[in-house]
């Protein structure tokens, strides 16, 4: 009974991937549609270290190597699956481009419909890690406004985000073949084992 469950529990959830943007050419170009597996609207990538010259939040966003990503022109961002279906948005780090108490609407929605919601503050000094963990979802919005210009050359509501922990997901109670197969294995095995012991 024990395995069964365990076992569940394991199929059900889902291992997060961290994607860090760091094989993108860091052109200012939009992220490719399906780019680890998902669609980008309205985000592009930027390599930080070309504003080692000129500081802001772009080069201060950087949490792994040197490229991230940033929504053009400080317009909403959105993020779906590439090809359709479900999936886990976990957590993000997060940095203002230009504006120091920029805020960031962080939306995951389902057939259309907002499930989760979770507004967020951010600086220019450094990303922070938010935890979101949006399950089962079909597109994540961000929606940036707000915040005080701390003096860099640049303005607008832009955002900086890296290392975005995501996850493609089968649903609970919807398995796929394959663990149907390995949930029915251990469903016999577990009867075989308490049929001994009675």
């Amino acid at each position: 009974m024990f395995s069964l469950v365990l076992a569940s529990s394991l199929i059900a959830g889902s291992a997060f991937a961290t994607i860090t943007f760091d094989d993108l050419a860091g052109n200012i170009t939009p992220i490719p549609a399906g780019y680890q597996g998902f669609n980008w609207v309205n985000l592009y990538d930027l390599n930080g270290d070309s504003y080692s010259g000129n500081p802001s939040g772009y080069g201060n966003g950087v949490v792994s190597h040197h490229i991230v990503a940033f929504n053009a022109g400080g317009t909403p961002a959105s993020i779906t699956k590439f090809g359709g279906g479900t999936f886990d948005f976990g957590s993000a780090y997060l940095t203002g481009a230009w504006n120091d108490g920029l805020s960031i609407s962080v939306t995951g929605f389902l057939l259309g419909n907002p499930i989760y919601t979770q507004t967020v503050t951010v600086n220019t000094s450094g990303p922070q890690n938010f935890v979101f963990n949006f399950l089962g979802i079909d597109a994540v919005g961000l929606v940036s406004s707000g915040g005080v210009n701390h003096g860099y050359n640049g303005q607008g509501p832009h955002f900086v985000m890296d290392s975005v922990e995501m996850s493609a997901v089968t649903r609970q109670g919807v398995p796929d073949a394959g663990a149907t197969g390995l949930l029915f294995g251990l469903a016999c095995a577990g009867l075989g084992l308490v049929r001994r012991k009675i």
